[in-house]
């Protein structure tokens, strides 16, 4: 019960940031248009705000890819927010991970005078420059996820360091401080700005967990469950009995390393932490093939993502009429789910009952 407080007290504390934010947006859509930019002497170019409810508008949503369970939960955050907008055109990119693709992506966008752009960028600096054309073309853009260093309108994050930290913590608690642990990790491009094994080795160093050890490291291209499954599979017959636990950067790779477990027939002696609360992962801790996860939720992530970006599309803010030198952030929780609790999520949770 204390889990379900700890979360709802976070959740809450989220949408009143977007509420505020949403309510002091509305007082400036009232002005005119070509009003003074927030920030006041010198904060910029002028607003130039669109009607959200009576223009044709569209807005892109570039992923890191359209596969896998994550994308379908944030697209359909998104696509539930705009189904009261029938005049807003939802448009989604597939890049298949290519940062490239996603550049020319943007470059398409800003061709076709879109009116926003999502984006989850693979590579923070070449997918920035092509966010600050965009922006500078007047196109508010709502990075998700994975930041650059460019200013732009806004940014949204999970909090991939606090879910390390979280799947630290419980798997310190299982092992009672001392377990043989091996790390999968976001591919080796993102680490830049992908933090999940980073708070994981750094709440065993500041608590001083010296016997847990992290015996592998492994980062996993593009996320994927097969090269997870391949990878663990190695790491088995490499340390043998030796692992005690995986810790994965996401409930894909999670997932993956669970299927080579089963394959090796460990289930149960290996105990598998993710980071995500992918429906799968979720329903794999309730049959017990795997331990746990750091429950972010994609689902109300991307709700929110697209309520902000239309704040700036009705208000006309971009990082220039706002005057901004750093990106505006709004960090999502993350916590700890297992069999204790998994039930109560299932049951609660809109993102747990996508498929």
């Amino acid at each position: 019960m204390k889990n379900k407080k700890k979360v709802i007290s976070l959740i809450l504390a989220v949408l009143m940031l977007v509420s505020l934010t949403l309510i002091t947006g509305c007082s400036s859509g009232s002005e005119p248009a070509g009003s003074e930019a927030p920030g006041g002497e010198g904060g910029g170019a002028s607003l130039q705000g669109k009607n959200i409810e009576q223009e044709s508008l569209k807005i892109a949503f570039i992923p890191l890819s359209t596969s896998g369970v994550a994308c379908a939960m944030e697209l359909k955050g998104m696509e539930d927010q705009l189904s009261v907008y029938p005049n807003i055109e939802l448009v989604t990119f597939d890049p298949q991970y290519d940062p490239s693709k996603q550049v020319a992506m943007i470059e398409e966008c800003i061709t076709q005078g879109f009116d926003a752009i999502l984006i989850e960028p693979m590579d923070p600096e070449t997918v920035g420059i092509a966010i600050k054309n965009a922006e500078d073309a007047g196109i508010p853009v709502c990075t998700v996820n994975l930041q650059v260093s460019q200013p732009h309108a806004l940014g949204i994050k999970g909090s991939d360091y606090m879910a390390g930290q979280v799947g630290a913590e419980e798997l310190c608690k299982l092992f009672n401080d001392k377990a043989n642990i091996v790390i999968l990790d976001a591919p080796a491009a993102q680490m830049a700005s992908v933090r999940y094994s980073a708070g994981f080795e750094d709440y065993l160093k500041e608590n001083n967990k010296t016997e847990m050890k992290i015996i592998d490291y492994q980062n996993i291209d593009n996320w994927s469950v097969d090269i997870a499954n391949q990878v663990m599979r190695d790491l088995i017959t490499k340390h043998g009995d030796n692992i005690d636990a995986v810790f994965a950067a996401s409930d894909d790779l999670a997932l993956g390393a669970v299927q080579a477990i089963q394959a090796a027939g460990k289930t149960g002696k290996i105990k598998v932490w993710g980071a995500g609360g992918f429906p799968n992962a979720l329903k794999a801790i309730k049959d017990g093939s795997m331990y746990g996860t750091s429950f972010m939720d994609y689902y109300q992530e991307l709700s929110t993502a697209i309520l902000m970006t239309l704040y700036c599309v009705q208000t006309g803010l971009t990082y220039q009429t706002a005057g901004f030198t750093e990106t505006p952030i709004i960090q999502t929780p993350a916590f700890a789910c297992t069999a204790e609790n998994v039930d109560e999520i299932i049951a609660t949770s809109r993102q747990s009952q996508l498929q």
